[in-house]
Parts: structure tokens; C-alpha cells; sequence
């Protein structure tokens, strides 16, 4: 086996930790044989019981594979694969492991081995596909973005906020006391929420993609103290916590845990003097802190935060829990697709495609699928199904489509990687870290990728405008490698 690759040996001298292939190789046949595993094996009986047993194995077989990994170095686990695979299994299994768990829909739906299959495939899918990074002339030395001056950055993480709560302030006319006030409301009740089609009003409301660069840039701030004063970096403090009680409040438990990641990826990636052992602890606190608060955010949301605080719930002692239930609805699809509906097919391949653009340069954009999940399951309206990538990638053209999807979407996870392998400057290093939120949000749903990405586009560009004009007003800084510490 290599010798494990410390970080000061990292051949590119820039800020991201290299992969071990061989260790990547074993975590891979790691979670192929556990998939492989957990479906021979699954239990007979009730659905939940084959849920919670998929969730006990691939934890178990999760959590060797990325531990075989670490043995390259913790900071080699501050990948785009790493995250996706995390987060994937966080959507569907994860809330299996508590034996509480609360479910939807009491009646068995049929379809639980399949929807195990669907899910246990996707993840193999997504190891195996980071095997095979797609090709790229991407060369360590290459630098795409300029190095920003401290005043810069914190220019552009006080723009992008403003920006990001631009409508809202504008629909409650700049006052914050109202703003507080329709915040605590529950989350459909808000004057600033959007239509479902969309109109001129989705230009601004879609700023909002700009404060997930907030979040990466908050956690550069922190993890580079020095180059900030005490004023900065409470300023940055005040407009992080106020991102969290704002995705806390409207129960956007995908936005918070997502903003948050973000935050942390960045600051780990930027702070070269985290040991192993605050890497990992911080991690597992702000993944056991979002746990908690995931199965409070869905208990308030619908009656708004301030009625819950004020009758007291969030003292009261939680006998159920839940996340998503993405396993139910995944297993009541498999069920009505294809047998009494035809796949969506190219509708959601259409939907992929087209989503990011504005209805209001394309008043003919595709509204939907032919045949939505709400309408095959006859949910009655008023809300949506989540049914994860998997889901969405099944219903394209069943097993196949999704294996197809599922490589494609970890290949390109490793190929990001590389992206970060050749990241010189700190601006480099935010767009790198910006790619986690389109890795992340896809796993929830491959229709919003090509949104997700919208913050990573608009940051390249930006940081390209700030590159032809070398010392625009003192923003931009010296170019070339973080020095390693």
C-alpha cells in the first residue's frame, strides 16, 4: 500500500490536500461490496425494517470506506465525492437510524426492496464513477482567478449579502422590524415568497444563490484571522447568524445544512494549521447540531417559528423524528412507475437542462413532467415530493438511467477535485468550494444542478472582471500559492 500523502508533500503547493488513488480505490470496492451486501441480505417483513437495516450497514460500511481514505490525511477527505456520497446517504437512509423514526404513510407501499435497490445502486453508482474523473487539461500551475486583498473579499461577502436579501428588503420596504416579524410567520405566509411559474420578480428572488458564496467566504474569514479586524469579522458573525435563524425559521433544513457545510469546507480548506483531530471533531458537532435542529425546522416551519417558541415546543420532548422520508416517497414512486404511469423520461432530462433559465426571458419554458409524482400518487396538491437524484434518474428510463446518471454525477464530482487540486489564490480556493453546493443540492434533486451552479458561474466571471484590472481600487493582492504553514 502508498505511504500515506501528507498535506506538505502535496505536489501542487496550492491549498487542496491530493487524493491517495489506492486508498480511493479500496474505499470504492468498500461501499460496492457493502451495497452488494446490505440487498442480498435485506430483511423480510415490515418496509421501515429494511430501511433501518440499509441505514445500520451503510453507515457501518460508509464510514470504514471514508476511514480507509483518512489514512492519506483528513484533509484528503475535503472532496466533492466525499460530500456527495455524505449527503446522498443523509437524504435517504440517515433518519433510519433513529429508532423513532416517524413515517408518513403507515400502510406498506410494496415497493420497499425496491426503493433499497434504487438507493443502494445509486451510491455504488457514485463510487464508482469518481473512479474515472472526466478528462481535463487542467495543469497544477494553472491560475484562473486573481488573489484578493482581505478588503476585497470582505467587499464582496457584504455585496453578495446584500444582494442575496435584496427583494426581501425591497417587498418589506427596508424595515427590519417587519422583516423579523414575517419570519417567525409560518414559512408559505411570507409576502416575499414567489410564484411557482415565476416572472420578472425571479431575477432578484434567484440572488439569493449569491449568499452560498457567503457562506464559503465567512468560512475563509474565520480560518484566516490575521488578515481581518475584530469589526470585520463581527460584521461577518452578525450576517452568518442572521443566514441561519433566516433557513432556520422557514425550516430550509437542505439551504441550512448546505450553508453550513459550506462554511466549514472553506474554513478547513483555508485554515492550513487544522489539525486532524479539529477537522474531524468540528465535523461531527456540526453534523449532530444539524441532526437535532433537522427534526425541529419540519415541527416549525408549518406554524411558524414564533408560534412554536411561544407555545413552548421547543422544550417539549421530541417522541418522533423525521427528516424527509425520501425512502417512502422513492418506494411509492417505484411502485406507479411504469406500471400504471410511463416514465417521465426526457421531461426531466428537459427540466435539467432548462431549469436555471428565468420564465421571464422564456415565457415558454417547460413547466413540468407530463406526469408529476404528485399527480401519479394522487397526493391532492398543496405540496411536492422529494424523491432524491435516484429517484428522478430511475424515473428517466428505470435501473439503467439510473447507473447512467449516477456515474456521470460521480465522475464529475472527481473531476471538481481536480479543479481544487489546481487552486492558487483564495479566490480560487472560494469557487472550488463553491462547487460543493451544486455536488450537494444535486443529490437532492438532479433538476436543480444546473441552478446550483449559477453561484460558481457568476463568481468566475466576477473574478475575472476583477482580474483584468490588476490593482482595481486596491482589491487585487499578490497572485501565487498559498504558503504552506
Amino acid at each position: 500500500m502508498n505511504a500515506p500523502i501528507r498535506l506538505a508533500d502535496a505536489p501542487t503547493g496550492g491549498w487542496v490536500a491530493p487524493e491517495n488513488p489506492r486508498l480511493k480505490f479500496y474505499s470504492t470496492l468498500i461501499i460496492c461490496v457493502g451495497c452488494l451486501f446490505s440487498y442480498l441480505t435485506l430483511p423480510n417483513g415490515l418496509e421501515v425494517d429494511m430501511y433501518r437495516y440499509c441505514a445500520y450497514t451503510m453507515v457501518a460500511t460508509i464510514g470504514l470506506a471514508f476511514g480507509v481514505e483518512a489514512l492519506g490525511g483528513m484533509r484528503s477527505l475535503i472532496r466533492v465525492d466525499i460530500v456527495a456520497i455524505g449527503a446522498f446517504y443523509f437524504l435517504t437512509f440517515a433518519e433510519f437510524l433513529s429508532p423513532n423514526t416517524r413515517v408518513l404513510y403507515a400502510q406498506e407501499t410494496g415497493g420497499g426492496a425496491l426503493a433499497c435497490l434504487i438507493v443502494l445502486t445509486a451510491l455504488a453508482g457514485l463510487a464508482i464513477g469518481r473512479q474515472f474523473p472526466f478528462p481535463t487539461r487542467l495543469k497544477p500551475q494553472d491560475v484562473r482567478l486573481p488573489e484578493v486583498s482581505p478588503r476585497g473579499l470582505l467587499a464582496c461577502f457584504f455585496l453578495f449579502a446584500f444582494l442575496g436579501y435584496l427583494y426581501v428588503m425591497l417587498v418589506m420596504k427596508f424595515n427590519f422590524i417587519e422583516i423579523v416579524t414575517q419570519v417567525l410567520r409560518p414559512r408559505f405566509q411570507r409576502p416575499w415568497q414567489r410564484g411557482a411559474e415565476g416572472d420578472w420578480r425571479s431575477f432578484l428572488t434567484e440572488l439569493k444563490l449569491l449568499l452560498y458564496l457567503c457562506a464559503a467566504l465567512g468560512g475563509y474569514v474565520f480560518a484566516n484571522p490575521a488578515q481581518f479586524g475584530a469589526k470585520a469579522r463581527i460584521g461577518v458573525s452578525v450576517i452568518l447568524a442572521w443566514m441561519t435563524f433566516f433557513d432556520f425559521a422557514e425550516g430550509a433544513r437542505n439551504v441550512v445544512l448546505i450553508r453550513v457545510g459550506l462554511c466549514l469546507v472553506t474554513y478547513f480548506i483555508a485554515n492550513r494549521r487544522a489539525q486532524s483531530l479539529k477537522i474531524l471533531s468540528l465535523s461531527i458537532a456540526g453534523l449532530a447540531l444539524l441532526w437535532v435542529a433537522s427534526g425541529y425546522m419540519l415541527a416549525a416551519r408549518n406554524q411558524g417559528l414564533g408560534s412554536y417558541v411561544t407555545n413552548g415546543a421547543l422544550g417539549d420532548r421530541q417522541d418522533e423524528f423525521m427528516i424527509d422520508n425520501n425512502m417512502i416517497s422513492i418506494a411509492r414512486v417505484a411502485v406507479v412507475f411504469p406500471r400504471d404511469y410511463a416514465y417521465p423520461g426526457m421531461d426531466i432530462v428537459t427540466q435539467v437542462v432548462t431549469k436555471w433559465v428565468p420564465r421571464a426571458l422564456w415565457p415558454g419554458k417547460p413547466v413540468g413532467w407530463s406526469t408529476t409524482i404528485e399527480d401519479a400518487l394522487d397526493t391532492g396538491g398543496g405540496y411536492t415530493l422529494a424523491v432524491t437524484y435516484a429517484g428522478e434518474a430511475y424515473l428517466i428510463a428505470g435501473i439503467p438511467s439510473l447507473v447512467i446518471v449516477s456515474l456521470i454525477l460521480g465522475s464529475a464530482a472527481a473531476t471538481w477535485t481536480r479543479v481544487g487540486l489546481s487552486a492558487r489564490t483564495n479566490l480560487d480556493l472560494v469557487y472550488y468550494a463553491s462547487g460543493f453546493f451544486a455536488a450537494t443540492l444535486g443529490m437532492r434533486s438532479i433538476q436543480f444542478i444546473t441552478i446550483a451552479m449559477v453561484p460558481t458561474v457568476a463568481l468566475y466571471a466576477f473574478g475575472r472582471y476583477l482580474g483584468r484590472g490588476k490593482g482595481r481600487r486596491g482589491y487585487i493582492a499578490r497572485r501565487g500559492p498559498p504558503r504552506l504553514q
